[in-house]
């Protein structure tokens, strides 16, 4: 368990929280690239470690993120009139451009020269792989970008898929690196998802052996989550998951030959971002399995089924099963074919990170009152991470790891089925998705147990 100072660290992301300074030294997804799809588009809210933003493309095409509230009157700039490479308030008429110049201020006059003495809140934003990323830190210590497997492809290789969640980030992010409740919460009865790098023979050995053993192995940018299980002909199945600083999580599984990673990203204390994202490190995605990615079924994190879209950040992306109808449960389907009667793995995972409540926290869990586990071996590597992280930033204003090399995110997950006196650390290299960066690879001396 956690101390109530710890969760409180671990959890909060506001400005100036010690968490939140951490995430903001990151770069990090702020909207798909969709949702701004042309030149002096409709401006659209986001909501980000617990910042009010508004988000338009300009004239130019190029994409701003900057403070919601107007910096004279503090009325919404999500009002504003998108025109002539500038966001116009609609108030007053100060109109500012991507970097947060103001470059009118009609209502004064015009050697008053005051537009030139300030800056509105504006963050720097690169577009890659669909998304618009940002950067929230400081200006001077902005990290070069994060090579990421899936930024090192063509974008057609690249599908993503989003969704608001209703809890703390930890909560669903600790649900990311857990792989002793796949046996049970994704259990789908007859049927069992495809599990990327592992043959059908394999395909059942994730329900069949229930009480995984652990492995970790501390990497630069995180930790590698090794679940041993037993597999026939006296072998291992070996089921390795990754925490990638400073949210990201990859089991494995994806669509075919396309691989997943998932970001869950705080959007405020109490809301989050799930981000998944597909890439083929070999070819274009086909139009299928793009399909796939958002389907309704068992075999993936989509089934992005939404709720009618709203303007509020991150409207479009509500899920039509939620807690306020009990995800859909279907008892009789619960009875007979699924664990859960609950449709799709991300709602499943959904609706029992937003149920954990406490009276005093809300939709932050209580941590000091769990009893975990050796089954709890990666959430526990995960929060150390980032608390060691934080207080080093806070109290030593030491960077945060990976910032200063892009190269140590060059990670995905493995499903691998070994003969027992084989090491699963060097068998894994061989499902790195970005084969150029295996210098990147830890060495058995890093190897935790």
């Amino acid at each position: 368990m956690l101390s109530a100072q710890d969760t409180q660290l671990l959890t909060r992301v506001g400005p100036g929280a010690p968490m939140g300074d951490l995430l903001r030294r990151y770069w990090n997804p702020a909207l798909m690239s969709s949702e701004l799809p042309a030149p002096d588009c409709t401006p659209i809210r986001v909501k980000l470690l617990g910042e009010n933003l508004v988000a338009f493309r300009d004239t130019s095409g190029r994409v701003g993120l900057i403070a919601d509230r107007c910096p004279h009157r503090g009325a919404s700039l999500f009002f504003g009139r998108n025109e002539d490479d500038g966001l116009r308030c609609v108030y007053h008429g100060w109109k500012y451009d991507v970097e947060g110049r103001c470059l009118d201020m009609p209502n004064e006059p015009e050697e008053s020269r005051f537009k030139d003495k300030f800056r509105h809140i504006a963050y720097p934003c690169v577009e890659r792989a669909g998304m618009v990323w940002t950067y929230m830190g400081p200006l001077a210590l902005k990290p070069p970008f994060p090579e990421y497997p899936w930024n090192l492809v063509p974008d057609d290789h690249v599908e993503v898929s989003k969704r608001v969640i209703q809890n703390n980030w930890m909560q669903s992010l600790e649900g990311g690196i857990d792989s002793s409740h796949v046996a049970y919460l994704h259990n789908e009865g007859g049927g069992q998802r495809q599990i990327r790098n592992a043959n059908s023979a394999t395909q059942n050995l994730t329900r069949q052996d229930t009480a995984p053993r652990f492995e970790l192995m501390e990497i630069p940018a995180g930790v590698l989550i090794a679940a041993q299980r037993n597999a026939p002909e006296d072998r291992y199945y070996w089921r390795i998951n990754i925490f990638m600083l400073p949210f990201w999580t990859a089991p494995p599984g994806g669509i075919g030959p396309a691989t997943r990673l998932t970001a869950w990203e705080p959007m405020d204390d109490f809301t989050l971002m799930r981000w998944n994202i597909y890439f083929n490190p070999e070819r274009p995605l086909t139009p299928e399995e793009r399909a796939q990615c958002h389907q309704v079924g068992g075999v993936d994190l989509g089934n992005e089924e939404y709720l009618p879209p709203t303007t509020q950040p991150g409207g479009a992306f509500h899920g039509i099963r939620n807690e306020e109808n009990d995800y859909m449960i279907d008892r009789e389907l619960q009875r007979t074919q699924s664990f859960t009667g609950i449709v799709g793995i991300g709602t499943q995972d959904q609706a029992m990170t937003e149920t954990m409540k406490t009276d005093n926290l809300g939709p932050i869990l209580n941590r000091t009152l769990e009893h975990l586990g050796t089954s709890d071996s990666g959430v526990i590597a995960a929060r150390r991470i980032l608390l060691r992280a934080a207080r080093k930033l806070r109290d030593e204003n030491v960077a945060p790891p990976g910032t200063g090399d892009p190269s140590v995110f060059r990670y995905t997950a493995a499903g691998i089925v070994l003969p027992r006196q084989e090491s699963w650390v060097e068998a894994a290299r061989s499902f790195f998705a970005a084969p150029k960066a295996m210098s990147a690879w830890p060495s058995e001396g890093q190897r935790w147990r």
